[in-house]
């Protein structure tokens, strides 16, 4: 029989009409069909075979000459068996009902549990994780009690654990994966029964610990736990016991707490889980190897291909779960948030610490609820409120029907931009700076609807009676409350998508310069924007308005956008120098394989600005046109000119870490605010830092120039930029 026979045959063996399952099933013939090895005869046929032709059925396509995988191959096909020689000694799972365990076997089991369910959360399959742990498989035929009660609560905290993250709804492929695989989490046994097995369990090891301590003597009322501790050191080991045991119960009911709103609860169960987990650290030591209860080949099939994995240490879980602790104990702080400027600076604050997805969803679920912020105060009232804070208009109080539904229409379209906007602070650092730029568009567009709505207004708006001045107001200098609130948030989008950009490192060394020239024109654009609010805030304002907070925050965000400016302008001045020679190489088209082109490279980088009717796009001519020299000794000017600027901006920012230091009152502030003026504080002192450090490279810069003959032939840069003292302000450093 040759090549053309089997196609022919294969051809008839189904028709052109039937569907894809019956055209398998007659080519394959069915179960009880005698099976024929023509495996040496598909051999000899290949020979008729041209290179890249393949025999297949009819409804073999693309999408299976993908997904296919090598059989008999051990790296590829998971239903493989495996020798026994690979499975070394692991306890199978029909042997666990005879399994015995000592006091360190358990803190073994518990400890990789924990590493395995840290592995899991962030961001692997529960098949490579947790449910390589045999016992997990069949919890009913552990024989001793608190592993078998520890085990369920686990189950049980993988189970709420999976339900937060999805009902969070801001968990991407990257950071978890929502297949459970119909894998039990114990959905069977309730809350209370899987807490109070748990519960007995530690009751009898505090009967244990005070037996020991003599404080005890009487006779046992529990059931006694089967467990073997060494010799002279049960006390040791029952404490580290206990320690897991009630972090364990305390975590679970920490996030169950908060899943129920409940954040006065879970502040109190938080705090002993902080307490428990510091004692397990204390405690690592204290396990032995229980490889042979965790087996990666028994989820095997499981996983197509199966693909090995680098589970945490248990030294890095203890360390995921006291961040994860930490940033729950931030979400426990948002009830007292009762302004959207703060709400703003705590999820900005919280998002920059890239927290877990579960931090993320419980943060998330904690503040956005039912269309209202912390389930109490409805966003529009936050939305409604910080256009006030920021413009202090009293456009909200008037009467006029017209003004009234102009104002609600607003109001309403804001709301969606600004849930957007707050909801952009949930996701991971990578995913917000590509819904940054999705979200721009939006607000560019409510923009336009905010200044159409400012011209309907701006006749009715008088100027206030205790800020009017003797001469009539500009009418350039109009309040457009609306529109002015507007372009303050896309401004502060622009920024952090820039920003964004060298914490993900996302800049080549070339594009430094462009990037920087963007920033500088950002914040300048947006100090002259926060000037002209100030003055339509004294001219415009009403005078029934407590404005003096707001005047205040005002203010601290001019000064702070105005230091920005400056270390950006001094930047722009130095790294203009550098270009200019050659410290800053641009790829040639050699290496980019004759396809660079700057101008093309600065327009896919920037294309974000084409599409916007305001800021003005800043065109690359231009950018050329900033970069030229007219004179020799403009490269001293510059450098003169950087140095000043970044002094400057070290003065500023100086002012303002005084200011947040006397502002602090630790018997007066709010957890919360506490955080917030900390958090404040570190960002100041980290500004002051990345100053002095570019006003060194500066003067390193300006000693070196005057060697320079001709731009150096090396490619790689001499003077880089790297975010070592600020996640986003780059510093200047040079390797002459």
């Amino acid at each position: 029989m040759s090549l053309n026979t089997i196609v022919e045959e294969g051809h008839h063996g189904c028709s052109e009409n039937s569907s894809p399952v019956r055209a398998s099933a007659a080519f394959w013939g069915s179960p009880e069909d005698a099976w024929e090895d023509i495996t040496d005869f598909f051999v000899e046929a290949t020979t008729e075979l041209d290179y890249g032709q393949l025999i297949h059925v009819d409804d073999f396509n693309l999408w299976d000459a993908m997904s296919c995988i090598e059989m008999m191959d051990p790296k590829m096909d998971a239903g493989m068996d495996i020798p026994p020689e690979e499975r070394g000694d692991k306890i199978p799972v029909s042997g666990i009902k005879d399994q015995t365990f000592s006091a360190a076997d358990i803190i073994g089991i518990i400890d990789q549990l924990c590493a395995l369910e840290a592995t899991w959360i962030s961001g692997y399959l529960l098949s490579q994780t947790l449910f390589t742990c045999v016992y997990l498989h069949q919890p009913y035929h552990v024989r001793n009690s608190l592993l078998q009660a520890y085990i369920f609560v686990t189950l049980k905290t993988a189970d709420l654990v999976h339900k937060e993250i999805m009902k969070g709804r801001v968990a991407d492929e990257e950071d978890f994966i929502s297949d459970n695989m119909r894998y039990s989490l114990a959905e069977e046994m309730t809350e209370h029964e899987a807490l109070a097995s748990m519960l007995q369990a530690e009751n009898t090891l505090a009967a244990d610990l005070r037996r020991l301590k003599g404080k005890g003597m009487h006779a046992r009322e529990l059931p006694e736990i089967e467990m073997s501790y060494p010799e002279g050191r049960e006390q040791v080991y029952i404490e580290a016991l206990l320690a897991r045991l009630r972090f364990r119960r305390a975590f679970y009911t920490t996030i169950a707490s908060i899943s129920r709103h409940n954040l006065p609860h879970a502040r109190k169960s938080l705090a002993h889980a902080s307490t428990q987990i510091a004692l397990v650290k204390n405690s690592l030591d204290l396990s032995v190897d229980v490889s042979s209860s965790f087996d990666v080949h028994l989820t095997r099939k499981h996983q197509a291909p199966p693909k090995p994995i680098a589970s945490m240490t248990r030294v890095q879980a203890v360390s995921f779960f006291e961040e994860t602790l930490k940033h729950i104990q931030q979400i426990c702080t948002t009830s007292a948030i009762e302004k959207a400027d703060t709400l703003l600076k705590f999820l900005a604050m919280f998002a920059e610490d890239s927290p877990n997805v579960l931090s993320r969803s419980l943060m998330y679920t904690t503040i956005l609820r039912d269309g209202r912020v912390g389930g109490r105060i409805p966003l529009r009232e936050y939305v409604r409120d910080s256009i006030v804070d920021f413009t202090a208009t009293d456009v909200f109080d008037s009467t006029d029907t017209h003004t009234t539904q102009l104002c609600t229409t607003f109001l309403h379209t804001a709301t969606d931009s600004i849930t957007s906007l707050l909801t952009l602070f949930a996701y991971n650092r990578p995913r917000q700076h590509r819904r940054a730029a999705k979200l721009v568009y939006e607000f560019e567009s409510l923009q336009q609807q905010a200044e159409a709505i400012d011209l309907e207004l701006q006749a009715q708006l008088e100027p206030s009676d205790e800020y009017n001045s003797d001469e009539p107001p500009n009418p350039l200098d109009a309040p457009f409350p609306f529109s002015s609130w507007v372009y303050h948030h896309k401004l502060r989008l622009l920024t952090h998508y820039l920003l964004l950009g060298y914490e993900l490192d996302l800049y080549s060394p070339h594009e430094h310069l462009q990037v920087i020239y963007h920033l500088e024109y950002l914040f300048e654009i947006q100090t002259q924007h926060l000037q002209r609010t100030r003055d339509a805030r004294r001219k415009f304002g009403s005078p029934r308005k407590n404005i003096q907070h707001s005047d205040n925050s005002l203010e601290e965000w001019l000064q702070t956008t105005q230091a920005h400016q400056l270390l950006f302008r001094g930047l722009f001045y130095m790294a203009k120098v550098a270009r200019r020679n050659g410290l800053v190489p641009l790829p040639t088209s050699k290496e980019q394989d004759g396809v660079f082109n700057e101008e093309s490279q600065y327009k896919h980088r920037f294309r974000l600005f084409g599409s916007l009717a305001s800021p003005e796009i800043l065109t690359y001519q231009g950018f050329l046109e900033m970069l030229e020299f007219d004179a020799e000794d403009e490269v001293d000017v510059n450098l003169h000119l950087a140095e000043e600027d970044f002094t400057g901006a070290r003065d500023i920012v100086e002012r303002l870490l005084h200011d947040a230091k006397e502002a602090a009152r630790p018997e007066t502030d709010t957890p919360l605010g506490h955080a917030l003026n900390a958090h404040h504080q570190k960002e100041l002192q980290d500004l002051i830092r990345v100053c002095i450090s570019n006003s060194l490279a500066v003067q390193t810069l300006a000693g070196k120039t005057k060697t320079f003959k001709k731009p150096p032939s090396s490619l790689h840069p001499a003077l880089t930029f790297t975010c070592k003292y600020h996640k986003r302000i780059p510093t200047a450093s040079s390797t002459l």
